[in-house]
């Protein structure tokens, strides 16, 4: 039921290595897991994927309003369908492979957030060593939400160590507070500076257990760097450390830790979202995780629907280095759509025009882009381009006329719907995409109906 578009791992015919070509990393991962019981070799290590969840809710300017993306259908709708599949399954697959995962949408539906920065006064940030101040800006907390073009990474300052082989001398501690147990994630912040270091040693202590992860500075610095989710506690032995032991030379950076998903905190047309930030479309996750103005706002505020998608690949290119210097275009990402409003519903209604009477006036477009999206898949699953009389537009169309007379009120009944759609029929092909003549296909319907013209 689900059409799931997940590149190289979509079809068993596609040579997975392809896919990697001119993509291949050999320095250190970014997140490394030194605690794992088991070591992973060849499968997808070293590998660094990009893959998200497909939309999530964004504001309207034009309206006003916060609203899905997608037409709620069967109890919900692709902009939270979709995340059910990806965060409890196909990530841990990737990441249980090897891989390192990063996501622009938010991946932990733990509304509960608390940051633990080295500018706040509160006690859950204490350091032990020679820590300097960073000459760069650093994470700040927003005092309230954020606006438009704020930007929390440039609102600090961070901290750095020369680091030893050996025994730690400096060691910065984050402790948070958390008003109840349960699952958190820990995402951690640092500069990169000229001289980071690739191995920078972190310790998760969650309820006791201590968990070591090693972390490339060289990349990823000034945004939110996950480590893991973790089953944590309310007292003292639950915090994060970052030391200064490493096996090169240089110097370590440590800047806000983070744990837990939280609300939505980017205020739009005067409101937020009032839903967890794992909800939301990449857009405003992108900008809490420290993205510039033009990446994750190349509307200028206008059309967050259009920033959203444009913003879901672009923060990866730019904290991850690509192996090739002058280009940031290698790295295999991984969108997944259920297309839960288009494929599903036509595939499931091509032969029940009952269904379609019964159906209201506002999901008449949802049908319409049905014809599209299955047009479009069909195509790209077999590479050809289906005649009109093996395309399912052609089963569905008929019913589509007779819902759109029927919600008109007009004197049409279904076999003259059904020699309206033949006369539309060629509009069904699949030549340099059937969604470039979706408009046409629009404005053939509207106007057949309205001169009510079936000769």
């Amino acid at each position: 039921m689900v059409c799931g578009l997940l590149t190289f791992f979509a079809y068993g015919n596609v040579n997975a290595q392809s896919v990697f070509d001119d993509s291949d990393y050999y320095g250190l991962p970014w997140v490394k897991n030194v605690s794992r019981p088991n070591s992973i070799e060849n499968g997808l290590d070293g590998r660094h994927l990009s893959i998200w969840a497909s939309h999530g809710r964004v504001y309207n300017p034009a309206q006003g309003n916060w609203k899905w993306q997608r037409v709620n259908l069967f109890g919900t709708n692709e902009d939270l369908f979709s995340q059910t599949f990806v965060i409890p399954y196909i990530i841990p697959m990737l990441e249980n492979a090897g891989a390192v995962v990063w996501t622009p949408r938010e991946r932990d539906w733990q509304n509960i957030e608390t940051v633990v920065d080295n500018d706040q006064t509160l006690p859950g940030y204490k350091e032990q060593g020679k820590w300097m101040k960073s000459s760069e800006p650093g994470f700040g907390m927003p005092a309230d939400v954020i606006q438009e073009g704020d930007a929390p990474f440039i609102k600090g300052t961070a901290r750095w160590s020369k680091v030893r082989r050996k025994k730690a001398s400096s060691i910065a501690k984050y402790s948070p507070y958390l008003p109840m147990p349960g699952k958190y994630a820990v995402y951690v912040s640092y500069q990169t500076l000229q001289n980071s270091i690739p191995d920078a040693h972190y310790t998760v202590v969650h309820k006791g257990v201590k968990t070591h992860f090693t972390v490339n500075q060289t990349m990823g610095g000034s945004t939110w760097v996950y480590l893991g989710t973790f089953d944590f506690g309310c007292g003292d032995d639950n915090y994060v450390t970052v030391d200064n032991v490493s096996n090169m030379k240089g110097v370590v950076t440590t800047d806000a830790v983070r744990f837990g998903g939280g609300m939505g905190n980017v205020e739009r047309g005067g409101s937020v979202s009032g839903l967890p930030r794992c909800l939301e479309g990449a857009r405003y996750n992108a900008q809490w995780s420290g993205a510039p103005y033009n990446v994750y706002s190349s509307r200028q505020g206008t059309d967050d629907y259009a920033d959203d998608i444009n913003v879901r690949r672009a923060p990866f290119d730019r904290i991850v280095p690509s192996p090739l210097a002058d280009s940031c275009q290698h790295h295999p990402k991984v969108p997944f759509h259920s297309n839960a409003e288009c494929i599903f519903l036509a595939d499931f209604l091509k032969n029940r025009p009952h269904i379609f009477v019964q159906m209201r006036k506002h999901h008449i477009s949802c049908i319409l882009r049905s014809v599209a999206s299955l047009n479009r898949s069909r195509s790209s699953l077999y590479k050809t381009k289906p005649e009109p009389e093996h395309s399912i537009a052609q089963d569905i169309l008929p019913q589509l006329l007779f819902l759109l007379i029927e919600d008109r009120n007009l004197p049409f009944n279904h076999a003259d719907c059904f020699q309206l759609s033949q006369r539309l029929r060629h509009l069904g092909r699949v030549k340099s995409g059937f969604s470039r003549n979706l408009s046409d296909l629009r404005t053939s319907i509207s106007n057949c109906v309205q001169d009510r013209d079936i000769k």
